[in-house]
């Protein structure tokens, strides 16, 4: 039978090993947000610039075409449109197949 003293005393070991528990899940928690937010960010750091991309236009392609698949996750298309006219210097949205274009 046990004794209060040993029931207590087990008691306080069981809270404690829930507790260590629980504060190491939260930690491996933390660490995991932390890394997947640093490999999947699409974020170039502050003082770096990312490297015009040049592509060819091919027969249907549209700025619009162009700006969907090329813009930078959560970019309005229509603000990255304007930056692909004021990067190539475009007066209008006409594109013609076999033209060069440098993606900001």
């Amino acid at each position: 039978m046990k004794t209060l003293a040993v029931y207590t005393y087990q008691r306080k070991q069981s809270l404690r090993r829930q507790k260590k528990l629980l504060s190491t899940m939260l930690l491996l928690l933390v660490c995991s947000i932390v890394v997947g937010i640093t490999l999947f960010s699409d974020n170039v750091a502050v003082g770096e610039s990312r490297l015009p991309r040049t592509i060819v236009v091919e027969t249907g392609d549209t700025l619009w075409t162009l700006a969907q698949r090329y813009a930078p996750q959560r970019m309005d298309i229509r603000k990255y449109i304007k930056l692909i006219m004021d990067h190539n210097e475009l007066s209008g949205p006409l594109l013609y197949p076999g033209q060069e274009l440098e993606l900001p």
